[in-house]
This record gives C-alpha cells, sequence and structure tokens, in this order.
C-alpha cells in the first residue's frame, strides 16, 4: 500500500483516479456460460468446472451420504470454526427478515410482498483459488 503525506494539489486527481478495469472479456464469458448451462444443462455443468475449476465431476448434485462421510474427514476445529461461522450469518440474515404487511397506498390500492419457499433449488458455487465456506453458508 502507498502512503503519501501531505500531496501536492496538483497530484491529488492522480492519486485517487482508480485504474479502468475492462470487464467485456469477463462479460462475453459469463454470456457464453448461461448461454451453454441453459442449452445442454448437466453436461455443461461438468464440461465447465473441468475448465475453470480443474475438477472431473461424476455427479453434478452431493448426495447426502457424500456429505455424512466428509464430514468426517474435516477437523473437529474446522467444522467448529464453520459452525461458529454459520450461527454468526444465520444471526445477521435473521435481523433482515421483515413480516408481510399489507400497505393500501391509496383507497382500494393494496401493496405488499410475498415470501415463498422454493422447494427445490440448484446452486453452482465456483471454487476458484481461494474457494469459502462462508460463500456456501450466506446461500
Amino acid at each position: 500500500m502507498n502512503q503519501y503525506n501531505n500531496p501536492r494539489k496538483s497530484n491529488w486527481k492522480s492519486l485517487i483516479t482508480r485504474p479502468y478495469v475492462d470487464n467485456s472479456l469477463i462479460y462475453e464469458t459469463v454470456i457464453d456460460v448461461f448461454k451453454s448451462v441453459k442449452e445442454n444443462g448437466d453436461v455443461s455443468l461438468r464440461k465447465l468446472t473441468k475448465k475453470f475449476d480443474k475438477v472431473e465431476l461424476k455427479n453434478i448434485k452431493v448426495e447426502i451420504d457424500e456429505v455424512d462421510v466428509s464430514e468426517k474427514l474435516i477437523s473437529k476445529e474446522l467444522k467448529s470454526s464453520i459452525d461458529l461461522a454459520f450461527d454468526n450469518i444465520y444471526k445477521f440474515h435473521l435481523s433482515q427478515l421483515t413480516k408481510n404487511d399489507n400497505i393500501e397506498i391509496s383507497e382500494g390500492i393494496n401493496c405488499w410482498q410475498e415470501k415463498r419457499p422454493i422447494s427445490n433449488v440448484g446452486f453452482y458455487i465456483p471454487g476458484g483459488t481461494a474457494p469459502l465456506f462462508s460463500t456456501v453458508l450466506m446461500l
């Protein structure tokens, strides 16, 4: 990190200017990934996981017995850290819950938000160079 003490006023603009990042390649890659998954489903997910995460998956869905076996492979310290992170994340998100208020904004016109649970959902959580438990826990 660069630190500056009393820089010249003529240098202020260059010191606070953020570098330009061209996201066009990232955008194109994301669009290609979405298109591929939409057209080819799980076959595409396995192919993309191999390409980006360098992991070859036999099955996209993680079965409960795999979770049970994996849980036994981690240390008590790691399990404790994951549990603590879960508790902290849960408490934070619990504070964001709202009740289903029905508001009459004009005579005879009511507005409200509805929250409905989803019975099934699939997530792809890329590992990249630093897979984080917190990412999984927040989803």
